[in-house]
């Protein structure tokens, strides 16, 4: 199968940004066209991460999660949108960048009741398995959304996450494109179609080996460099599809009656098959969290 490696990415432009204090847009100078016919990008992002929301470009952190108590890596690595909607493996070290359009010039608006994020936290680079720098979004919107249950409390106990009433676990970025811009991943491993909308997935989920509880959790806390836990009663938790229609899109608004509970076997983000997709879907191991430096 083939795998995006470090070998296969010009790694001088797309490193440096991750070792650098804040984000070199490799689209710097790029001079937006004022016309008509504009396309959009919808980036969806899975699984556990870390949205690094900078002035001038986003870096996207996904952490090496292991299975409780071992070396072993519990998640599967993927970027890119195939067929069957995977993407390639992406080896562990790879820094990709997404290029070729500018983006937004101001940080879009977070809602802090849908979408955790944490301000000006100091990052630890140390547990990245890999990462992606981006423009700014137009937008950042929260997907699959698990609600606060009264009977579960809080999601999380972290003083700045004490807004939130719903739980996303699936965020989408999105962008608007304009003529003469086409985005790709400096690898060329994606690259504009010409479609509109243009679909792009970075997944960072429980693999097919992974059939128990593993550390996405203490994974994420080690990047932001604080401690992040789930209350007990939403470890379980799901976005339920409404019907058979609803189980085949990739936003399922539509969400179960009782989130604190455990989940029913045919209740999914898709066909739920096996294991290692209802780990997929639970909160505990979908946790995308966000840190906003220049946030008021």
């Amino acid at each position: 199968m083939k795998k995006l490696t470090r070998r296969s990415v010009l790694a001088g432009l797309a490193s440096t940004p991750l070792l650098s204090g804040g984000v070199i847009s490799a689209t710097k100078g790029f001079t937006r066209p004022s016309s008509i016919g504009t396309r959009w990008l919808y980036v969806y992002i899975h699984g556990a991460f870390v949205l690094d929301i900078q002035a001038i470009g986003v870096r996207l952190l996904f952490p090496r999660v292991y299975l409780q108590g071992t070396t072993t890596i519990a998640h599967e690595y993927h970027a890119g949108y195939l067929p069957n909607g995977e993407g390639i493996l992406v080896d562990d070290g790879t820094p990709l960048s997404l290029v070729g359009f500018k983006g937004s010039s101001t940080i879009p608006a977070l809602d802090p009741t849908s979408f955790p994020y944490f301000k000006r936290l100091k990052l630890n680079f140390a547990p990245l398995y890999f990462s992606v720098t981006m423009p700014l979004p137009d937008a950042i919107v929260p997907l699959r959304l698990i609600p606060k249950d009264p009977s579960c409390g809080s999601f999380f106990g972290a003083a700045e996450l004490q807004k939130l009433e719903w739980l996303p676990l699936l965020v989408m970025l999105q962008y608007e494109i304009q003529p003469g811009e086409k985005p790709a991943l400096m690898d060329g491993s994606w690259s504009d179609n010409g479609g509109n909308p243009l679909i792009l997935h970075f997944r960072g989920e429980p693999g097919a080996s992974n059939t128990q509880q593993d550390t996405s959790l203490s994974a994420i806390g080690s990047i932001l460099g604080t401690s992040i836990q789930l209350s007990d009663g939403y470890y379980e938790a799901v976005a339920c599809a409404k019907n058979d229609e609803e189980q085949d899109l990739l936003e399922l608004r539509h969400l179960a009656t009782m989130p604190c509970t455990p989940v029913p076997a045919d209740c999914s983000k898709g066909t739920m098959k096996g294991r290692r997709f209802i780990l997929a879907g639970h909160p505990a191991n979908c946790v995308g969290i966000g840190n906003c430096p220049t946030c008021t």
